[in-house]
Formats: structure tokens, C-alpha cells, sequence
């Protein structure tokens, strides 16, 4: 993964430090036993084995093996002591999916490109999207191992019509100076449209053209048909390498590191609308 991780990405690395830091007695005690574990093993492999580069390779071989089973039962039993993470490797499994399925797509040129994670106001917008005959699309990766029932479906729905609004709020912040306009709406010039791509079991459940709320949910495999079907706003491809190149300018302003709860302002957006402190002004006798 690149600098810009997912939000669910992030949130599994806060949740696993945190939970390391909690239970350091537990790690020490297991670094104590890979510690005997090597100085039990390996005096035997060294005495056992002819002189020769075989046995480093074996010693290698043993060291590796034994050092990736401890990370492994670290992860695993993580995941078994905390739900939420559970789902933050699923949310991080469909947003990186929905990746690789816009990559066979740029390839494909259904559309011009894409700008992941972008930090706002209210939460990270997943993937916005400028399409060759769509406009743009905000695009919601959801992964569910279970069938999605009314209420959730509401929910997802809700969720993605408010990371559409976030985007034209990005969007209207790039436009309007190129046009000499103030404030425009994005509207009048491109077309948002919320989308959500399920992945994971739940996305054979889904029922041809679900729709909820206004919001499409397409399957995750049915995403290049999508893809390929709109006809609709078309965007040139200088304006659509120009407005890119500002998206990703805004996602590097306003970038942190750190997870930011969705109604929550991120650091970076903070230190950027802090007002300066003004100069000390001189006492007056």
C-alpha cells in the first residue's frame, strides 16, 4: 500500500498499537520464549549438520519460521479479541478491491482516473472517480459476509449520499476559481453520483439494479459492466488531468496519518484554518 492508506487501514494499525501496548507483559513473555525456542534450536541444528552453507540455510530457514508463527499468533489472536478490527480488515479488503477493479478500468479507458481516501470535514471519501461518460462518482466500498437487510441498506445508503455532498464540497473548492465564477455550484458543470460496490458473499444477494435511497449498490464483480454502461456528462481529458492533479493536491493538504472519525476535522485541516497569532503589540506609556 502507498501513503495513502484507507481509513479502515488506519484504524486497524491504532487499534493493534493499542492493543500491543496494553498486554506488554503477554509480549514479553512471548519474546522470552522465542528467545529459548532459538537458543534450543539452534545449537542442535549447528552440531548436527555438516560444516558447510547448508546449515545457515537451515538456521535461516528455522529463525524464519519461528519469528513469522509469533507475528501470526500476534495478528490472530488481535482479531479474536477484538470485533471492530475484524471489520476494519474487511472495510480494507473492499476498498482495495474496488483499487484493482479501477485499475482494469483506467486500463480498459472507461475512465480517466481516481483519487483514494480523501480527508474531510465529516469523514474520508473512499473514491471519487472522473469517468469518461459519467461525470464523477463517488464511489462507497463495502465488504459483507451476510445478506444486506433494508435497515443496513438505509444506512449504507445514507452514509454515501453524504460522502457524495463531501464531494462536491471538494469539487466546488476547485472549480470555481478556473472559471472565473465565485462559488458556483458543482452541479451546474459536473455530475456527482453516490455509488456503492459491495464485496464479499453479501454482493451474490444483491438483487439486479438495487437501489436504495437513490443509491445504487452494484455487485463487486458487476463493477466494469457499470462502468461501461454510462452514458451520460462527458469530460474531456485535459480537464479531467487537471482536476486529478488538484484532487490529489487537496488529499496531500489535508492528509493525516492518524484515523479521523467521520464528523471530526482532520489535524491537517486544523493547522490550516488556525488563525495566526498576532504580533505583540508595544505598551503604550
Amino acid at each position: 500500500m502507498g501513503k495513502f492508506d484507507p481509513y479502515s487501514r488506519r484504524e486497524l494499525r491504532r487499534r493493534r498499537r493499542a492493543w500491543l501496548l496494553e498486554r506488554k507483559t503477554m509480549l514479553a513473555l512471548q519474546l522470552a520464549v522465542a528467545v529459548a525456542l532459538f537458543a534450543f534450536v539452534t545449537p542442535i541444528v549447528w552440531f548436527t549438520l555438516p560444516i558447510g552453507d547448508g546449515r545457515w540455510y537451515v538456521l535461516g530457514v528455522l529463525h524464519t519460521v519461528v519469528v513469522a508463527a509469533w507475528l501470526h499468533v500476534l495478528h490472530e489472536t488481535h482479531l479474536a479479541s477484538d470485533a471492530k478490527a475484524i471489520q476494519h480488515v474487511r472495510g480494507a479488503n473492499g476498498e482495495e478491491m474496488t483499487r484493482y477493479g479501477l485499475q482494469t478500468a483506467k486500463r480498459r479507458r472507461r475512465i480517466w482516473g481516481w483519487v483514494d481516501s480523501i480527508q474531510t470535514t465529516g469523514g474520508d471519501i473512499d473514491h471519487l472517480v472522473l469517468t469518461r461518460t459519467g461525470g464523477v462518482v463517488v464511489m462507497d466500498s463495502k465488504w459483507r459476509t451476510r445478506r444486506i437487510d433494508p435497515d443496513e441498506a438505509d444506512r449504507i445508503a445514507e452514509s454515501a449520499r453524504r460522502a457524495a455532498t463531501r464531494a462536491e464540497g471538494v469539487l466546488r473548492t476547485k472549480l470555481p476559481r478556473e472559471r472565473g465564477t465565485h462559488r458556483a455550484p458543482v452541479r451546474s458543470s459536473l455530475t456527482v453520483t453516490p455509488l456503492v460496490v459491495v464485496w464479499g458473499p453479501a454482493q451474490d444477494e444483491l438483487p439486479p439494479d438495487a437501489e436504495r435511497g437513490g443509491v445504487r449498490f452494484v455487485p463487486g464483480r458487476a463493477l466494469q459492466t457499470w462502468l461501461r454502461a454510462l452514458d451520460g456528462e462527458a469530460m474531456s481529458q485535459e480537464a479531467a488531468t487537471d482536476l486529478l492533479a488538484k484532487l490529489r493536491e487537496f488529499r496531500l493538504d489535508t492528509w493525516s496519518p492518524l484515523p479521523v472519525p467521520p464528523g471530526t476535522r482532520s489535524p491537517a485541516s486544523l493547522r490550516r484554518s488556525r488563525p495566526a497569532t498576532p504580533p505583540p503589540t508595544a505598551a503604550r506609556g
